[in-house]
């Protein structure tokens, strides 16, 4: 080597020498502030024990250091308490305990605390899933700029989106299921009332009319309604002489003929069908169709009411109260 260099690498050695030792001085007084309660220099301390700045990396004493920091209350050291606690970094794992350091931190405005409070609540880490306060805490940290904080409510915002999608998706299914479910059971039930009512029962031919007349199971066929439903009401099925009143009052499936209503309606009436003693009732109080006769509406009306009919026990409230 050339002998020119020599000076040049003593100067470096001797400059590296009392580097050093300033450096050892500057740990020295950091270990000696934080010995005495320095709440700073305990935290320092800390940080460089997990870092391995100027010493020996040690997780066990960058806990114990940052313990004695956040037991005083220093925000950022029960922060990175928090985070030793749930990693398992020099303390047994622990995410309750760090649910804790995280909350106690959090509670003094420290964004990245607020933040990890949010996860363990999202995620159930500690605490119990929640996620109402996941959503608070993620707000406050995002308030103070916190990108992971945004992100996390942007993520939680696509999720519940999704999950809104698709419970609405699930909903449609779930009704298309249950409309093809119906239309197979009212198709299968009209074939075999057909049969019934084609076979002469009564009440067979009531509900084919019925079928008709409200398109359940088969296409809506009015003419065909009346049909079947004269075939029921001839044989005394009141239900058939109601609606088949109903069709010859406004000229359903039938030329319109108001006698034949009042005929239907009163043999249905007189056999106690509720329906059509109000039906009765109306017809002859309002007088659209035939003379007025509030007589007779008041004795159909109190046919209906003495078998719990509030429209009708309405109806006699009202001719009473006009004097009728």
């Amino acid at each position: 080597m050339n002998r020119r260099w020599f000076p040049l690498l003593a100067a470096l050695l001797v400059a590296v020498w009392v580097s050093s030792m300033a450096w050892a001085d500057e740990i020295s007084d950091l270990k000696q502030a934080a010995e005495s309660g320095d709440v700073e220099a305990q935290f320092l301390l800390g940080v460089r024990y997990h870092n391995g700045d100027g010493m020996e990396k040690d997780p066990t004493q960058a806990a114990v250091w940052c313990r004695k920091a956040a037991e005083q209350g220093l925000a950022a050291a029960q922060y990175n308490l928090g985070v030793c606690c749930m990693l398992g970094e020099g303390v047994e794992k622990d995410p309750t305990q760090a649910a804790e350091w995280f909350r106690k931190a959090a509670e003094q405005g420290f964004a990245a605390a607020q933040y990890r409070l949010g996860r363990c609540y999202e995620k159930g880490l500690g605490v119990e899933k929640d996620s109402a306060k996941a959503k608070e805490w993620y707000q406050k940290a995002a308030k103070q700029g916190d990108k992971r904080a945004e992100l996390a409510l942007d993520r939680t915002e696509v999720v519940l989106a999704f999950l809104v999608v698709f419970l609405f998706l699930a909903f449609c299914a779930w009704n298309c299921v249950r409309w093809i479910q119906t239309a197979i059971a009212s198709k299968k039930a009209f074939h075999l009332t057909k049969d019934a009512a084609e076979d002469g029962d009564a009440e067979a031919q009531c509900r084919l009319g019925n079928c008709y007349l409200f398109g359940n199971g088969v296409r809506r066929d009015p003419v065909k309604a009346v049909e079947w439903l004269r075939k029921a009401a001839e044989q005394g099925v009141m239900e058939a002489q109601n609606h088949l009143g109903w069709c010859y009052q406004y000229g359903d499936g039938v030329e319109q003929d108001i006698d034949q209503a009042e005929l239907w309606y009163q043999k249905a009436a007189e056999q106690g069908d509720v329906d059509s003693q109000l039906e009765l009732g109306n017809l002859y109080e309002y007088g659209e169709w035939v003379e007025p006769d509030y007589a007779k509406a008041r004795q159909w009306y109190q046919k209906a009411a003495e078998q719990g009919d509030e429209d009708a026990q309405d109806a006699l409230k009202r001719l009473d109260a006009a004097g009728d």
